[in-house]
């Protein structure tokens, strides 16, 4: 009984699998005539909730989101926070290159993680602020 858990244990750690699930990874998005808005971003994880609600933005209003295929960018959206894996299990984007019906495309220049600093009072000292 242990040397079938154990190979199910080996089995889930195989790097094999991530990459044939992006492989074979298809969206659910609706098709719209609206457009596409696309995402080539760099580094993924710096987003987190904030990517997830933006794309659920995107999606409510009508649009199809694509992501740069990159297996890299799959496996950090998997690895990352809960927020980034919820992109993946509603399967609410598609990763492909960018379309020619492509509205908007957003990359690491015109999106940024620091979307509050506007907030801040010019000295930008947080250090005994709080903020929700």
């Amino acid at each position: 009984m242990k040397s079938i858990s154990k190979k199910i244990n080996r089995l889930l750690r195989n790097p094999v699998l991530p990459f044939l699930r992006f492989v074979f990874y298809t969206s659910n998005s609706p098709k719209t005539n609206k457009g596409f808005i696309h995402f080539n971003i760099s580094n993924i994880g710096n987003y987190g909730r904030y990517f997830y609600l933006l794309v659920k933005f995107f999606q409510l209003e009508g649009y199809q989101v694509s992501i740069e295929r990159k297996f890299s960018t799959f496996q950090n959206i998997l690895e990352g926070e809960s927020y980034l894996r919820y992109l993946i299990e509603e399967r609410i984007i598609s990763f492909s290159r960018k379309n020619k019906n492509t509205l908007m495309e957003f990359n690491d220049s015109n999106l940024s993680s620091a979307y509050f600093d506007f907030l801040l009072p010019d000295n930008k000292n947080i250090s005994d602020s709080f903020f929700i």
